[in-house]
């Protein structure tokens, strides 16, 4: 008869309680000081036949399981007698409780082998069953496949099964063809029908077509078949003649040919020269040819040498110039001026030019008063591409409103 878990502990707690008078006191959290099982708590851990959980509790409202009863009793038999003293009627409890447990676990461990081995069976038969399951997926998708390969099958096999009703009734229309391209031919005379290959060329059709119907008659067609080669091998007879009245007949004469007519070349022109914005120059600069009295016209006060830029279009086909003269003579020698320019050939040989704008005598202590109105009338020559050279006059108005009238010259390079 198996026995409760509670049966057990308190069969053991029941053998080892009259010995604990003499045992040391071991402290657990969970076992206070007034508890009634606190002398067998600490006798049987003072024993070591109970240790406690690691956190230093005894936890002794937690049923025992029969792996823990075991190790109980294990240690009891392994060192319980030597370091522990019972009296007589708690040994023969013990004993007693051990050999009743010691039945119930070789029973479990005999059920645990039983259990063990059923698992490595059940192991063993769901491994068989995974193999059957994947084996029978397969046969199932290569059954699918065979049964489309049949359906295919059958499907040929129906439309082969009829094709001998469906070519039947195609004859007639084919044969009637024949007969009309035959009557085509006979129709037209010799005269007219000089293009033996190609006649020769259908007349093979013919044959070919006429055997392809002859070798699957069906019925009444057959003696049209017949009828058919009896004409073909008469056509045939009609080449030949044809062929011998085509080789002694004179070979035409070559036609002139028509001489090609000569188109006119269309003349090519130049491009135009490309027009050069950009440019640079220098040269030698008479101010006035009515200089003040005991002032000569080449009189170092009255001639300068400089340069200049510019741009001939800017904005709208207007250009922008600025330069710089200095005087030869002492005084006020340097010169500063700035023009708004217009040139009207720009990309021609000679390219005439105006202007309008100021000279300012930097020199000079008071610039104000040696400021002059400026204008320019000049031709450039450009006779070597980018270098050429310029001549200009240069009209002005100076202090008093005195007019007078200068001139420039020099080599101008165009970019």
């Amino acid at each position: 008869m198996r026995r409760s878990r509670p049966f057990v502990v308190a069969l053991v707690s029941a053998a080892l309680f009259g010995a604990v008078a003499s045992a040391q006191t071991t402290t657990f959290k969970d076992v206070p000081a007034g508890h009634w099982a606190r002398e067998a708590v600490d006798y049987i851990t003072q024993c070591g036949l109970i240790q406690g959980f690691p956190d230093g509790t005894f936890r002794g409202n937690q049923n025992l399981t029969r792996y823990q009863a075991a190790l109980i009793f294990f240690r009891y038999i392994q060192q319980g007698q030597a370091k522990c003293s019972a009296n007589p009627q708690g040994q023969a409890a013990v004993g007693a409780g051990v050999a009743e447990v010691q039945s119930q676990l070789n029973d479990l461990k005999t059920r645990f082998d039983a259990l063990e081995k059923t698992t490595q069976d059940q192991g063993a038969r769901l491994a068989q069953l995974e193999a059957d399951v994947k084996r029978a997926t397969e046969l199932s998708q290569q059954s699918a496949a065979l049964e489309t390969r049949v359906a295919a099958l059958e499907q040929q096999v129906k439309t082969i099964s009829a094709q001998p009703q469906a070519q039947t009734p195609d004859l007639t229309p084919r044969v009637a063809a024949l007969e009309d391209q035959i009557k085509q031919l006979q129709s037209a005379p010799a005269g007219q029908s000089p293009d033996v290959t190609a006649l020769t060329a259908r007349v093979t059709a013919l044959e070919q077509q006429v055997t392809t119907l002859s070798n699957k008659p069906a019925g009444a067609d057959v003696a049209r078949v017949s009828a058919l080669e009896d004409q073909v091998k008469s056509l045939q007879s009609q080449v030949d003649a044809l062929k011998g009245q085509q080789a002694a007949a004179p070979q035409p004469q070559p036609q002139p040919q028509p001489t090609p007519e000569v188109q006119p070349v269309t003349p090519v022109t130049p491009p135009a020269p490309r027009a050069r914005n950009f440019y640079v120059g220098a040269g030698f600069s008479v101010l006035n040819f009515s200089p003040p009295t005991g002032v000569g016209v080449f009189d170092g006060t009255n001639t300068a040498v400089g340069g200049f830029v510019g741009l001939r279009s800017l904005l709208f086909g207007i250009g922008l110039r600025a330069g710089v003269d200095y005087t030869l003579g002492g005084g006020n020698p340097l010169l500063v001026q700035a023009f708004l320019t217009k040139n009207f050939n720009s990309t021609g040989l000679i390219d005439p030019y105006v202007g309008l704008g100021a000279t300012f005598n930097v020199s000079a202590s008071n610039i104000l008063n040696n400021t002059f109105g400026t204008g320019l009338v000049g031709v450039d020559l450009n006779f070597l591409g980018p270098l050429g050279v310029f001549v200009e006059a240069t009209p002005g108005f100076g202090a008093n409103s005195t007019f007078s009238v200068g001139a420039r010259a020099g080599l101008k390079f165009n970019f």
